[in-house]
């Protein structure tokens, strides 16, 4: 009794401890399970941010290609921006996705299997995988640079066809393959994972199957259970995880109830259903091609057939071997496919053709194919898809046959005829309202979808509540006008006529009408409207539109004070010289490329109009602030800094604005706009091509002005100019040598008027031609005088002024008029031509150096000389100043006055004397003022000078008393009249 207690001690005993070997084992495959657990979590979480991010990958590629396609064929922009809208809603989202699998990834490869050895194995895998996902996010950031770049509007066709090209590479050649690369090695690390999870298992499992075999010994009834429950359902999950590690993911075991074991069962088993997530088996894919109802062909670019599924086989009649290898032009025969033709064309749709069974039986097949590339963009194959279309061909042949009367009548009408059956949904339409359309008539679906799906999206609704009213009320005529889009991509305007029509129990059954082309009539409105509203040349908005809008915006504005308004008023600079020069064609397109640049400036909201000739205006709405104004001013000159590409040459052109901003004061929108006129004026005066804002004082001077150029016009009539002169004296002996004619202004009221304040009035208005010719005669005629008077005067010369505007006129006109009156003063006046000399400005020559070398030689011609005046403070070139028939150089004030403190002003001075010297020409010196002045000038050789120091200018008989004297001017001689400038 003793020894069998002690035995059952001992059996008791073992049985203790080789059941705390169990549990100890037991509690490692808990922690093995849990383990697992989290390696597959963390892999269906990187498995479905993988498949999101293919799913996005491959619908923006699609969508892509889809918006360029509709893009092309000339879709219209609304439209387009629809495509815009979810392509850009897409791509923000594979960023995304690519960002959560690395998150995904890099929990999971941070995930410690407290296996050191076993992880070593893994590294490499995970080093590719964080490789693969960094390449994905490289990507994925250039793609948001390309694609909205591709969007924009306004790019080249070449800046187009450079980025999709960019975009196919990305995506065939990187994107997609590292997705599968990604794919492939997720997989296999996977794979790995669970292999070394379940060696682990299988080691607990072995110390648990010892622990059950000596527990066997010692009771065989609980070692047969132990073996049934434990032993067996971990061999079976230890064979399947051997075949996993060989790669078979097709396995399963057996589910037990619901213990430890049963546990591990069952995660094991939803962790091969996850990794088939990432592969589609080939079985599954022969029962879809299978169960397909169409027929598929897979064909080499040889043409030759590789595949085909059963629907083919029923189709054509052969068996799947007979196909095989053959050419595929035993079911097409010689139809105009072929294989060329199918591998040249990345995707066809709904051909219809003809497929030839084995008996030469011809049966209609609706045909699409798309070709299959590798990741390198080469053509692997084509994939061919046939639908039977037998029963389509014969339905289509009997309705033509009942409807053939019915047809014959709706061909005679101008109107195309349609009749919708509102019970079957289905419209029938007439060949004419096919062909108001541009189809034919076996073009065009007859479904309801077919023609709403074409009306203008801006319409649809109005169309359909139309329709829902006319069947509510069938009593009236339903009758709607709506734009609907041709075949060639434009829209067409059409009048839609119907009237419901009620079966014998007073239900609506059927729409029937018709369809008018009423594109002609609307366009012979429109043109006649914008004829009137817009400028033929620019098409923008005419004067009148613009005042009919700025009236609106007047009168809104006057109701509600916080509503604020300003116009910007444009006048071209120096368009008339275009005109001129060019001609107007070439005006007329620069016109249309200066207005082109200006709308990209603006607001959708704005107002571009063209008042006339050069002159445009801008009507900003809602400018709180007056920075809105001149900020859109800068634009357009930054815009004008580009030169105009017209008839081979470079033009540049400026623009001056002038800003008038809206304000409760006004009272007339003409003088809101004559403001913004006289604020332009302004910046034209300040130099051109910049802004003015207006302010009121600026009306106040407009009005000046005005007076200013009325009293003009009347003081040429009244003769209240006069001459005034200063003489010209050399320096070395002080002696006149000639002196310079200077207009002066004596009015009646105002005394003596500035010529800086006159002279740009009479340049303006065209009265400078007049005058200067005044100028030339009174010169001469004083001089001549002179001569005949004083001995001492008979080599004077008098020099006269000549502006501009004056000479630019000859340039682009008749210069014969010109020389033909300069040679008749010179005659009635007696004066020699070599005693005349016309003093020119740099800049004058330097605008329009070709024209104004000819005439200025033609004057050189009649014996008259010339002088440049203000030399050096332009910028002519020193090179072609020896092309000019130029007799003298003045040399400008500015240089003077600093000669002596400014060493750039002197070695500059310098050279202009060595420049002369070597040219022969005479040099005078501007604005002496001093002694040291006139010293350190002849001490350069400096030949004359004229200035203060000298003499101011002076009257006529303050000018002869000097000649008759024959005055040597001392350094301190001041004539008696100087108090005159």
């Amino acid at each position: 009794m003793k020894i069998f207690q002690k035995l059952s001690f001992l059996i008791l005993s073992s049985s203790i401890l080789l059941s705390g070997v169990g549990l100890i084992s037991l509690r490692g495959n808990e922690e093995t399970q849990s383990n697992l657990d989290k390696v597959i979590i963390a892999g269906d979480n990187a498995n479905n941010h993988l498949e999101n991010a293919i799913l996005y990958s491959g619908k923006i590629e699609a969508k892509t290609y889809h918006y360029f396609l509709q893009k092309k064929r000339g879709i219209p922009e609304v439209y387009l921006e629809q495509h815009k809208q979810e392509i850009l809603k897409i791509l923000p989202k594979i960023t995304q996705e690519i960002s959560e699998l690395n998150r995904a990834t890099e929990s999971l490869l941070q995930f410690d299997l407290q296996l050191p050895s076993q992880e070593k194995e893994l590294h490499k895998d995970e080093v590719q995988l964080i490789r693969i996902i960094d390449k994905l996010q490289e990507n994925s950031e250039r793609l948001q640079k390309i694609i909205p770049q591709l969007l924009e509007s306004n790019i080249s066709d070449g800046e187009t066809q450079l980025l999709s090209s960019q975009l196919e590479v990305l995506f065939e050649d990187e994107i997609y393959p590292l997705l599968q690369e990604y794919q492939t090695n997720f997989s296999d690390n996977q794979v790995k994972r669970t292999e070394i999870i379940t060696n682990h298992i299988d080691n607990h499992n072995l110390a648990i199957a010892n622990a059950t075999l000596v527990a066997l010994l010692l009771s065989v009834v609980f070692g047969l259970y132990a073996a049934y429950r434990i032993s067996r359902p971990i061999e079976q999950l230890r064979a399947a995880a051997l075949l996993v590690g060989k790669g078979n993911l097709n396995v399963l075991v057996p589910e037990t109830k619901d213990d430890e074991i049963g546990i591990l069962i069952k995660t094991f088993n939803e962790m091969i259903s996850g990794l088939n997530k990432t592969t589609v088996s080939k079985s599954y894919l022969d029962k879809i091609l299978t169960s397909m109802g169409d027929s598929l062909i897979v064909i080499a670019p040889n043409g030759t057939i590789k595949k085909v599924n059963s629907a083919t086989c029923r189709l054509l009649g052969y068996q799947e071997r007979e196909l095989i290898e053959q050419n595929i032009q035993i079911i097409l025969g010689d139809s105009f496919l072929n294989i060329e033709h199918l591998t040249q064309k990345t995707f066809l749709e709904n051909y219809d053709v003809t497929y030839i069974t084995k008996k030469q039986k011809k049966i209609p097949i609706a045909f699409s194919s798309s070709i299959i590339q590798n990741a390198r963009g080469q053509t692997e194959g084509v994939v061919c898809l046939g639908r039977d279309i037998t029963d389509k061909k014969e339905s289509e042949r009997a309705l033509q046959e009942s409807e053939e009367r019915y047809a014959l009548a709706s061909r005679a009408a101008n109107d195309g005829l349609w009749d919708w059956n509102l019970l079957s949904n289905e419209i029938y339409f007439s060949p004419r309202w096919k062909s108001l359309l541009g189809y034919e008539e076996s073009e065009f679906s007859n479904t309801p979808d077919r023609w709403f799906k074409r009306i203008h999206p801006q319409y649809r609704d109005r169309v359909s509540q139309a329709i829902i009213s006319h069947l509510q009320n069938p009593i009236a005529h339903l009758e709607i006008s709506y734009p609907i889009l041709h075949k060639d991509g434009d829209y067409r305007w059409m009048l839609c006529r119907g009237i419901a029509v009620q079966n014998d129990r007073a239900e609506i059954v059927r729409l029937t009408g018709s369809q008018t082309d009423i594109t002609q009539s609307r366009l012979d409105k429109e043109k006649l409207r914008r004829q009137a509203l817009y400028d033929e040349l620019t098409c923008l908005p005419n004067r009148a539109f613009f005042m009919d809008k700025l009236k609106a915006l007047f009168d809104s504005s006057k109701k509600r004070r916080n509503k604020k308004f300003a116009i910007l008023f444009l006048d071209l600079d120096g368009f008339k010289k275009v005109n001129d020069s060019l001609g107007h064609l070439v005006g007329d397109r620069l016109l249309i490329d200066f207005t082109a640049r200006v709308k990209k400036c603006l607001r959708i909201k704005d107002t571009f109009a063209r008042l006339g000739g050069d002159e445009f205006a801008i009507l900003l709405e809602d400018v709180k602030q007056i920075d809105l104004a001149t900020n859109l001013a800068n634009k357009i000159f930054k815009r004008l800094e580009k030169p105009f590409q017209l008839e081979g040459r470079e033009l540049f052109i400026s623009a001056s604005i002038g800003i008038a901003p809206y304000t409760d004061k006004y009272f007339k929108i003409e003088d809101l706009l004559r403001d913004a006129d006289t604020a332009m004026y302004r910046a034209k005066m300040a130099g051109k091509a910049r802004y003015a804002v207006f302010h009121p004082e600026m009306h106040l001077e407009a009005l000046s002005v005005l007076e200013l150029e009325n009293d003009l016009r009347r003081a040429i009539k009244r003769n209240e100019f006069e001459l005034f002169y200063q003489p010209i004296v050399k320096l070395a002996s002080r002696q006149i040598v000639g002196f310079e004619a200077l207009i002066r202004w004596k009015h009646p009221a105002k005394g003596y008027i500035s010529p800086g304040k006159f002279i740009p009035i009479a340049e303006e208005t065209g009265l400078i031609v007049e005058i200067g010719n005044w100028v030339i005669e009174q010169a001469c005629r004083q001089m001549s005088r002179w001569q005949e008077r004083y001995q001492v005067a008979k080599h004077m010369t008098v020099s006269v002024n000549v502006s501009p505007i004056q000479l630019k006129q000859f340039y682009y006109g008749n210069s014969s008029d010109y020389l033909d009156r300069l040679q008749e003063i010179c005659q009635q006046t007696g004066l020699e031509p070599g005693c005349l000399k016309l003093e020119i400005t740099e800049s004058t020559v330097v605008e329009s150096f070709d024209e104004a070398s000819k005439l200025l030689k033609e004057i050189k011609g009649l014996g008259i000389k010339l002088s440049m005046d203000d030399f050096g403070t332009g910028y002519s070139s020193l090179n072609s100043l020896h092309r000019l028939p130029i007799d003298t150089l003045k040399i400008d004030r500015s240089f003077i006055n600093e000669l002596s403190i400014d060493r750039d002003k002197f070695q500059l001075t310098q050279t202009i004397l060595h420049l002369a010297q070597n040219m022969n020409l005479d040099v005078i010196a501007e604005g002496i003022e001093t002694s040291p002045q006139q010293a350190l000038l002849t001490e350069l050789n400096c030949q004359y000078g004229q200035g203060y120091l000298f003499s101011k200018p002076v009257n006529s008989k303050d000018a002869e008393i000097l000649i008759a004297t024959s005055q040597q001017f001392s350094s301190k001689y001041i004539p008696a009249h100087s108090s005159l400038n």
